[in-house]
């Protein structure tokens, strides 16, 4: 009886570990880009995904402070989003270096700087 529980136990662990390996697999953004990059007006944001995935674009400040959000949705292959210097509440951004900030399924994935200059 023990050395049944005892291989229950080690099964459990070993399908647990599997599916939990499985689950991630690493970050499925191929590229990200930022086009032009020192910005004057706007700029673009170029993201490319391996497999469908569930993202989510912010701009912060350089010091991290929340500025707006880009975009959240789902994005099949390749996603172009526009971003011309306004923050959550339609005001102009000042000049300055700003974070673009790429997540998918709830885990940080990845950061450019950005440079606006007038």
């Amino acid at each position: 009886m023990k050395k049944t529980m005892h291989i229950l136990g080690l099964m459990a662990v070993l399908m647990l570990s599997a599916t939990v390996g499985y689950a991630y697999k690493g970050s499925p953004i191929e590229s990200f880009d930022i086009v032009p990059n020192p910005m004057d007006k706007e700029c673009v944001i170029s993201i490319s995904v391996s497999t469908p995935t569930y993202i989510n674009v912010q701009i912060k400040s350089s010091e991290g402070e929340f500025i707006c959000d880009l975009y959240e949705g789902f994005v099949g292959k390749n996603i172009n989003i526009n971003w011309e210097r306004l923050d959550n509440y339609g005001n102009y951004m000042p000049a300055g270096e700003y974070l673009v900030v790429v997540g998918f399924n709830t885990r940080y994935t990845s950061l450019k700087k950005t440079l606006i200059l007038k």
